[in-house]
């Protein structure tokens, strides 16, 4: 890959872990995510309505870095496929897999949740059936594009991702034993998020800190690559 390629995927790693740490740190003092999303639908509507743009940014932001995932997934094949192929072939399938199933599940907040919220909060005129109808289709929306694809199917690729990633840098030389075998372990931990659904209940700290170490990682690799001179 050429000087100009190098950089500009540096950029990208770098941009896509700034973006989540921003829109993540945003989330959680306006919105209190993820715990937010364990208390019942009436507050977590009402919330939402409260956040105003801001908060709706800061989704934006979410889906935004998810969509980076594409091109970083792309750069990364044209860097490391001339050392493994095939296994650079499946990483970018299943990195791309994970980028799909992240922005489907943040985008639920722009574009239905906030339709939703128009016709729940501060809305006088709005009978129970119709409030209790909402409310069901929003515990559907967020099981269904939120647990099920963003999460349980997000975290799923996205930990096989960053182990697969790991070990194609590594055998192409641009990633350090030790960096790869804590992004392996990263990945492994992130995967494990999925774990929380069948009663672990540490899944989801495991998953947190994985997936806080590995954008740092990801961030490290991007400015490596651009002050890289070869």
């Amino acid at each position: 890959m050429s000087r100009y390629g190098m950089r500009i995927m540096g950029m990208q790693l770098l941009a896509m872990p700034v973006l989540i740490v921003i829109s993540w740190t945003g989330l959680m003092i306006s919105f209190d995510y993820p715990d937010i999303l364990r208390k019942p639908t009436a507050i977590i509507l009402q919330q939402y309505e409260e956040g105003g743009v801001t908060l709706r940014m800061y989704w934006a932001g979410m889906v935004v870095s998810s969509l980076l995932i594409i091109p970083i997934v792309m750069l990364l094949y044209r860097l490391t496929s001339p050392i493994n192929r095939s296994l650079s072939l499946v990483a970018a399938g299943i990195g791309f897999a994970s980028a799909i199933f992240h922005v489907v599940g943040f985008s639920r907040w722009l574009f239905v949740v906030d339709s939703l919220v128009a016709q729940y909060v501060d809305n006088e005129h709005l009978s129970p059936a119709r409030r209790e109808a909402i409310e069901v289709i929003f515990d559907a929306l967020h099981t269904y594009l939120g647990v099920t694809i963003g999460e349980t199917l997000g975290f799923a690729t996205m930990g096989v991702w960053a182990i697969m990633m790991a070990i194609t840098l590594y055998q192409s030389g641009h990633l350090p034993r030790w960096a790869a075998v804590i992004s392996v372990l990263c990945g492994i931990g992130i995967a494990a998020g999925i774990l929380e659904w069948v009663g672990w209940s540490a899944a989801a700290d495991v998953n947190a800190y994985a997936y806080q170490l590995w954008i740092l990682i990801l961030a490290c690799l991007g400015v490596s690559f651009i002050v890289r001179k070869e």
